[in-house]
Order: C-alpha cells, then structure tokens, then sequence
C-alpha cells in the first residue's frame, strides 16, 4: 500500500470515529446501523474524486445522519466534559481542513505537509531520544556515544514512525500518550535545536585547535623526565647539580608551566617537584636533583620541600682511564760498506850496479 493511499485511508478511519463518537449517546445497534457503511462509502467517493476527498464536520455529519433515521438530535448538557471537548476538537478540525482546502495554495500546503509527515516522526523520535538521554541517564550526546544510548535512539524513531503511521496505539490511553509526546516534543524542538547547534560549532571548534607542536619539557623514549640524578665518579649521589645544554641554556627537564598544568589533574598528598629557591620570586629549574613536595589544595608549600630520593643510593664508580704510551714504529737498518783496501805502490827496481 502506498503512502497517499495509507494516508487518506487514516484520514477516512479518524472521520468515521469522530462521527460515531457523536453517536455514543444511541444504542450499539442504532450506531451500527448509522455508520456500518460509512468507511466503503468515504473510500467510493475519494476513488471517485481521485483522492481529493473534501469532509465535512463529524459533528454535521452526525447530526444529519440523526436526522434521516428520525431519531432526536443530541443535547450537548447531556454530554461529559471530556465528550464536548472532543466534539469541539472534531469540529475544529473539520473547520481547518475545509478552510485549507478551499484554496489552491491551501490544498498545496496541506498536501505539501502530508509529504513531510515522515520527517517529522523521525525530528520527533530524536528529540524524545535527547530528553530520555538527560532524564534516564543523565547526559546527553548529538550522536550515541554508548549502546545503551544507540538502543534508545533506535527505540524512540521505530516508535514515533509507528505512532504516526498510526499504528501501536490501540488504547485510549496510549493514544493520549501520543498527543502529550508530540505537544512536548514541539516544544522541546526550538530548545534541543539550538543545544545541538552549539553542541556541533563547539566540537568543530575543539577539533580545529588541535595542534600538533613538539611536546614541551625533556623526554626520554616517550616519557617525560620529571627529575634528574647525578652520580659522581665514586658512584655518590651529587647534589645541586647545574645542568646546561650545547647553546648555554638552562636545561629544564620539567618547569612552572608543566608543574601548574599537572596540579589541575592530581590529587591532595600528591607529590610533586619544586625548584630551588635562589631568591624572591628567583626559582632555579635546572639544579637537579629538583626537590619535592606534597600538594594542598591545589597549591604546594616551598617549606614542606625536601630532597628527592635517588633512584639508587650509590652506583659503580667510573674505571679510571689507562693512558697508553704509543710504541715507535722502527725503521729499517743501514747495511755497512767495507772500506775499499789501499792499493800497494810498487816498490824501486834495484840498482843494476849492486
């Protein structure tokens, strides 16, 4: 079944009750016999319309039916209170939808508001979701943050689709539940539209001043160093320590800003580090090791200080270095020469006269 065609067939079903509800007065078998054909005959007539089906006041209409099967008409004194007040919300009714369809630009409206009638169940279901959010549990979230808050948006759209489908609302009762939850949800709409407004420009907000600078202090394999140890040569714990870095500056392993951002995320009896007071509003962050101190009520008393526990309470001492004397490297040694031998002169040839 169609839309359109599951519409006008509601439209036809809430005249015909209006019309018997002006009948309560008469006997069961008097209201039968008035209005046992009354939803084919409406159906006859809007096929026969094309759908344009025009009705009159249920209350006319009664009264005429009253009067074709010679029977009295109704005095309103007679009636409850709570019969009247529908008689005049069916008469009102009746009176809107003749006027809107009197007119072209009226009967585009109505069915223009016809069309969006499923927009509406669901803005319906999502505002009933965000007040049972803040009464149930407290909270409230644009999107579901958890299962329990995807169940009871789930819960809230099936059942504002089947109310206005007309369906799930067999009773008195729960049809009156209907009318009061739409009265509230109207009402709750400007208020939950304009929180959700301001729900998303501060999560794009939040967003867009995310930063992604350097993390500030010093920080070893991911962690922040929080304090600094020295040990000297014998493996001592040294105190007072001053440390810089390779331009002069002082090396500040945890500093006033850090310190103050944490006090907002510890608690009372929390220690937490202090510098070295070298004067009046004069603190020294880079004589390690900092000392300690616990925090009171968001802030920490200087005078409750005392030295940081080292981490061991000596160490291995240093190896003495070995100076190592470096070894000649020897060159090669000159082979001697043999003196050369002298030659003998040859000695006089002897006197031939001897």
């Amino acid at each position: 079944m169609s839309e359109p065609t599951a519409t006008l067939d509601k439209t036809i079903a809430d005249f015909a009750a209006a019309v018997r509800r002006h009948l309560d007065d008469l006997p069961l078998e008097d209201i039968d016999d008035l209005t046992g054909g009354l939803e084919a005959d409406l159906s006859e007539q809007a096929s026969d319309e094309q759908g344009d089906l025009h009705l009159d006041d249920p209350a006319a209409y009664a009264e005429e039916l009253r009067a074709s099967a010679g029977l009295p008409p109704r005095t309103s004194s007679a009636l409850p209170l709570r019969r009247r007040v529908e008689q005049r919300l069916d008469a009102l009714e009746a009176a809107t939808r003749r006027i809107a369809h009197s007119t072209r630009l009226g009967s585009g409206m109505v069915g223009f508001a016809l069309a969006v009638r499923p927009v509406w169940w669901v803005l319906r279901g999502w505002v009933v979701y965000q007040l049972l959010t803040v009464v149930v549990l407290g909270q409230s979230a644009l999107v579901p943050t958890g299962l329990v808050m995807w169940v009871m948006l789930f819960a809230s759209l099936v059942l504002s689709v089947q109310w206005g489908r007309g369906r799930w609302a067999p009773g008195r009762f729960l049809r009156g539940l209907r009318v009061a939850v739409s009265v509230i949800a109207i009402v709750a709409l400007p208020f939950v539209a304009v929180w959700a407004l301001n729900e998303a420009r501060a999560n794009e907000g939040s967003s867009s001043a995310v930063s992604y600078t350097d993390p500030t202090g010093l920080w070893f394999d991911g962690q922040r160093v929080t304090n600094i140890f020295g040990y000297d040569a014998e493996g001592n714990p040294v105190t007072d320590l001053q440390l810089f870095d390779q331009n002069g500056e002082p090396l500040v392993a945890t500093g006033a800003a850090l310190v103050d951002e944490d006090f907002g995320y510890s608690e009372d009896g929390t220690t937490v580090t202090v510098p070295l007071a070298a004067g009046a509003n004069r603190n020294l962050w880079n004589v390690y090791p900092l000392r300690e101190a616990p925090l009171d009520e968001g802030d920490v008393d200087a005078r409750d200080a005392l030295p940081a526990t080292p981490p061991f309470r000596s160490t291995n001492a240093v190896p003495e270095s070995t100076v190592l004397t470096p070894t000649p490297i020897p060159t090669a040694a000159s082979t001697p020469t043999a003196a050369p031998r002298p030659t003998p002169e040859p000695s006089a040839a002897p006197d031939a006269a001897q």
